[in-house]
């Protein structure tokens, strides 16, 4: 979650952690877990509200990983342009 403390304003933080910490791991269906959080970041910090993040990371991640740029093959390089850290 280092990526949280170093990109998300301090105000903005306690929001996006109790809200990924509420979601279930088994709606990822076993993907790359610091991809989907990620994901979520990214979307929180290009100003998608939170609930929808969340219906979306429940209906059909995949969708959450296009959404945030990160549904390609490239995700990795994508990651570490984006926190300088990849999964």
């Amino acid at each position: 979650m280092q990526m949280i403390e170093s990109e998300v304003p301090a105000d903005r933080r306690a929001v996006l952690l109790e809200s990924i910490t509420a979601l279930d791991e088994s709606v990822f269906e076993g993907q790359n877990l610091d991809r989907m959080v990620a994901a979520i970041v990214i979307l929180f910090l290009d100003g998608v509200g939170m609930d929808e993040i969340l219906d979306e990371a429940q209906s059909d991640w995949r969708d959450l990983l296009v959404d945030a740029g990160l549904g390609g093959a490239d995700w990795r390089v994508v990651m570490e342009r984006r926190f300088g850290t990849s999964a």
